[in-house]
């Protein structure tokens, strides 16, 4: 039997940030966090929120999640900003439609 003896907190692993032609940015996101906990981050994941770690996206669409067989939960998250300080954004993340 595996122990895992991390953090208890919801950790982004994956995020992708795509420039809009509207002007609007678009975050598509992975968290993870433990099975035991995933109720708590389910009811902060919700449509209207800020993502957490990037708080310039608001969530826009339903989130989708796995809680897996591994002990851990996988959220699928999309968020969008607009009018965002393009400085506020990594450039690396940045892609061009």
């Amino acid at each position: 039997m595996i122990t895992y003896h991390g953090t208890t907190d919801l950790i982004l692993t994956k995020r992708s940030i795509t420039s809009l032609q509207s002007g609007a940015f678009r975050c598509n996101a992975e968290y993870v966090c433990r099975n035991t906990d995933n109720l708590e981050f389910i009811a902060v994941l919700v449509r209207g929120n800020r993502m957490p770690e990037l708080n310039i996206f608001t969530i826009g669409d339903d989130v989708m999640f796995d809680i897996g067989s591994n002990g851990f939960t996988t959220f699928s998250v999309v968020g969008y900003a607009v009018n965002a300080v393009i400085n506020e954004l990594n450039p690396i993340d940045k892609k061009e439609l």
